[in-house]
């Protein structure tokens, strides 16, 4: 009985605490207990701060550092009093402050729990040193502030680099050999045509003159000779036109005098002779590198060599556009069209097409079945060009 009257009067006094107010027994209990599990996780926090291999520090709404530890003292160089009390803006490159002010924005402002950039510091020696940065909200007597955790990158950053610029190089190299394959192969072709030209061009027309000038005896020889005479000076003028057309392709003055519209305007208006082709173009206000027009003049001419010589198509349609990041070529026709996957793309023409295409970084796609026509799809990027 003493045991349940003791319970009893316990039962009362907390009746009595509760209705006065005051914290019970068991609360104040609870309240210890929560306070001293605060004390421990604030010096684990202390301690995980204090003695981590990573630079870390505290910053305000204002980017001024406010704490600091020994990792981010031994990072950048400076004494933890000569940082406490600098904003971090003051000691990063100038075209790093933006990124600072995007991450004071995304926490304070937009209330993001964290926010991450990469930043190049100053350190006291007045090197570099980059540093991935992570930054964390949390309240600390009644300020918000922002944990920031700073990771040292500069070895990753260095090798990231070294990689563009071999990338660059590479690709500088690329373009190097494209321009020096497609200059080789245009002085030969200029060598060539002009030997057509000036050296059998010439003796062909030299000998249409001579026949113009023979006579004969008798009418009978006359009227044979003429019908014969007649039949070599249509050959001959095949010759001279076929002379003409071949030193025309292999050297066409219109791309390097007008640039490619015009060149490639007049391909469509050459073959329009043989089938009906409707040419269109967009973007081509501006002279492209010499190269590249060269390349695709190539590259058009060899597509509209292949409908007149394999399509038997009616119908034909070449689209050219230039946009700021790329270079797209279409050519359609209603030809025969093939199997695609048995075709043999090894001919020299696809070959040719597909070694200007890899020097220019670009894409060849074919597509075609048998009796449907046949579209090809080109795309190159434009950044070759810088």
């Amino acid at each position: 009985m003493p045991d349940n009257e003791e319970k009893i009067r316990q039962l009362e006094e907390e009746i009595n605490l509760l209705k006065s107010g005051k914290p019970t027994s068991k609360e104040i209990r609870k309240k210890d207990s929560l306070d001293l599990e605060n004390k421990n996780s604030h010096l684990r926090f202390k301690t995980i701060f204090e003695q981590t291999s990573l630079g870390n520090k505290f910053i305000n709404s204002d980017l001024q550092i406010i704490k600091v530890n020994k990792a981010l003292v031994r990072l950048l160089g400076y004494s933890a009093k000569e940082l406490i009390g600098t904003r971090i803006t003051d000691i990063v490159l100038p075209e790093f402050v933006e990124n600072w002010k995007k991450l004071q924005h995304e926490l304070w402002s937009n209330k993001n729990p964290s926010f991450s950039i990469d930043t190049c510091i100053y350190k006291k020696d007045r090197n570099i040193v980059w540093c991935h940065i992570t930054s964390i909200l949390l309240t600390d007597r009644g300020e918000t502030l922002g944990y920031t955790i700073l990771e040292d990158v500069t070895e990753r950053k260095v090798l990231e680099n070294d990689l563009k610029e071999a990338a660059s190089r590479e690709s500088l190299f690329q373009q190097q050999l494209l321009e020096a394959t497609i200059d080789t192969q245009e002085k030969e072709r200029s060598r060539i045509a002009e030997d057509l030209h000036n050296g059998l061009g010439q003796i062909l027309y030299g000998i249409k003159l001579s026949l113009d000038q023979v006579k004969f005896e008798n009418a009978k020889q006359q009227m044979e000779g003429v019908l014969a005479i007649k039949k070599a000076k249509e050959l001959i003028s095949v010759c001279i036109k076929d002379t003409k057309r071949i030193s025309h392709d292999l050297m066409p003055t219109i791309l390097e005098d007008f640039g490619l519209k015009e060149a490639v305007q007049d391909i469509c208006q050459q073959i329009n002779g043989t089938i009906t082709m409707n040419c269109r173009f967009s973007g081509l206000e501006d002279r492209l590198p010499k190269h590249v027009e060269i390349a695709i003049y190539r590259i058009i001419q060899e597509l509209t060599t292949n409908i007149i010589k394999h399509a038997n198509a009616t119908k034909a349609s070449l689209r050219v556009g230039v946009s700021r990041r790329e270079i797209r070529i279409r050519v359609e026709d209603n030809g025969n069209g093939f199997n695609v996957s048995k075709s043999n793309e090894g001919s020299i023409g696809i070959r040719s097409i597909k070694s200007k295409l890899y020097l220019l970084k670009g894409k060849l796609e074919i597509s075609s079945k048998p009796d449907t026509g046949t579209v090809i799809d080109i795309q190159l990027p434009r950044m070759v060009q810088n």
